[in-house]
């Protein structure tokens, strides 16, 4: 998958995580920028929706 795919997945959780922290967009970013080297998009976007999970709680 390209990065720019990858972009798409990550800005549809832009919107979610932003209630959360100021800065936790940014935090999310970096990460899933480390994490894409390794996980496929199905798992990216599985990571995300745990990460939201736990911010939730």
């Amino acid at each position: 998958m390209s990065k720019a795919e990858y972009r798409r997945i990550y800005r549809s959780y832009d919107k979610q995580l932003a209630p959360f922290s100021t800065t936790l967009v940014s935090e999310f970013r970096r990460a899933a920028e480390a994490v894409e080297q390794i996980l496929s998009p199905e798992e990216t976007s599985q990571w995300v929706e745990e990460g939201l999970e736990l911010a939730q709680q």
